[in-house]
């Protein structure tokens, strides 16, 4: 499973309890399970914070792997043109040219 695909399934599941758990605050404020204890703070609000944490982590995960445009021309190899002759200094795929004999007194 691609790890993009979860934090974006974590990011649903975490909104929609988060807005479960606020829906149930609003109807039910005395609710001992619907407030962060003595804070007074809805828990619903944790869920919401926790959803958006997914959602901009799945975000960073997919602009990072589409591929980007960059303004600057790609430099292309252009075609080696047939007609012009070739530098002999610049021919590596011919074969060794046999070196000079050795001196007579060498041998």
């Amino acid at each position: 499973m691609d790890v993009g695909f979860i934090n974006l399934l974590l990011a649903v599941l975490w909104a929609s309890l988060g807005a479960a758990i606020l829906v149930y605050h609003q109807a039910h404020p005395d609710a001992p399970l619907a407030d962060i204890r003595g804070t007074g703070i809805s828990a619903g609000w944790l869920a919401v914070l926790l959803a958006i944490y997914n959602l901009v982590k799945w975000f960073s995960l997919r602009s990072r792997s589409a591929p980007r445009e960059t303004s600057a021309p790609r430099h292309h190899i252009r075609p080696r043109d047939e007609d012009r002759p070739r530098n002999p200094d610049f021919i590596f795929d011919d074969p060794e040219p046999k070196g000079p004999e050795q001196p007579p007194g060498l041998r």
